[in-house]
């Protein structure tokens, strides 16, 4: 019986130190978790972590304040998310609004929200992010009518219309297979399209090998008919003259980009500013590389700290 019960422990243990990984990587943005969401984003097959909960805050590794838990004892936090969440719902007013705007542009298929506002926080210096699916072969014409209207017609402002990650219909799996992206993946919340988003989920069924208890209770996303001016215009450029039009598209894009970001190493700019047939994806900042050195920081202050051996991110 001892034996079992020492088992156990040393079960807890481990599972907890997996566990708090979780919240270190929140932490990153000053984000407490509930206890749903932390078992959400838990990285081991579970339907309680109830008692590693309980070990965590035994151990003074996690605090709870309200119905939040996090790494720190701080109630700024919480009183940070209860108001980004205000600010938040407020603005998935406008969010919805431009994504049905967004969704009338040529070969746009399907809109979804992304960022700060898709895990319902906003905070005043936030961009509200898109993440696009477009018509194969289609991407880079489509893509260039939003960037012209966001700089013609926006003055270049990304506050309302940050359009910075596209895939084609044909090709929606997504290559990078992390944390990072599989957190950001099964935060997306979709807002316009025709059964797309059930083809996105079903096409990157690998976020289950980050987040086993994920559970996806999104509803497809609405369906939208297209104005004239879109099919006018999608008739106008579906043969080869469009072909021609997208090929010059993704070519002008990519090298705009090397000139203008050509002080970043080859990784890292291929990593920020993926480009392909099926997928552009633009993040200057390389938020990715950023959030996960910040949490290997984390880990490693508090496995120095703790006496604990949580592993790092890769």
């Amino acid at each position: 019986m001892s034996n079992v019960l020492i088992s156990t422990k040393k079960e807890i243990k481990k599972r907890s130190d997996i566990l708090l990984k979780t919240f270190l990587y929140f932490s990153v943005f000053k984000f407490p978790l509930t206890i749903d969401e932390a078992l959400k984003f838990c990285q081991y097959k579970t339907d309680s972590i109830q008692q590693e909960i309980n070990y965590l805050v035994s151990k003074k590794l996690l605090f709870k304040i309200d119905s939040f838990y996090l790494p720190k004892n701080d109630k700024t936090w919480v009183d940070k998310r209860f108001k980004e969440s205000i600010s938040a719902d407020k603005m998935l007013i406008k969010a919805n609004k431009m994504s049905f705007f967004i969704s009338q542009f040529p070969f746009v298929e399907a809109v979804l929200l992304s960022g700060s506002i898709s895990k319902g926080v906003f905070k005043e210096d936030d961009d509200i992010d898109y993440f696009i699916i477009t018509a194969p072969n289609r991407l880079w014409v489509s893509r260039t009518f939003l960037i012209l209207f966001k700089k013609i017609f926006l003055l270049n402002s990304k506050k309302h219309f940050c359009v910075n990650y596209f895939v084609s219909s044909n090709a929606l799996e997504i290559e990078e297979k992390n944390r990072f992206t599989a957190t950001e993946l099964t935060t997306l919340m979709p807002m316009t399209g025709n059964g797309i988003y059930n083809d996105f989920k079903n096409n990157n069924l690998w976020v289950y090998d980050f987040f086993p208890n994920f559970i996806n209770n999104n509803k497809e996303s609405i369906k939208v008919n297209n104005s004239i001016l879109k099919s006018f215009l999608e008739y106008l450029l579906k043969g080869k003259f469009g072909t021609i039009l997208e090929k010059y598209c993704m070519k002008i894009t990519k090298s705009h980009q090397k000139n203008k970001f050509k002080k970043l190493k080859k990784s890292d700019f291929n990593l920020a500013f993926k480009g392909n047939k099926h997928t552009s994806k633009h993040h200057p900042d390389n938020h990715q590389v950023r959030v996960i050195n910040l949490l290997n920081e984390k880990i490693i202050a508090f496995n120095k700290k703790y006496e604990l051996s949580i592993p790092l991110e890769k």
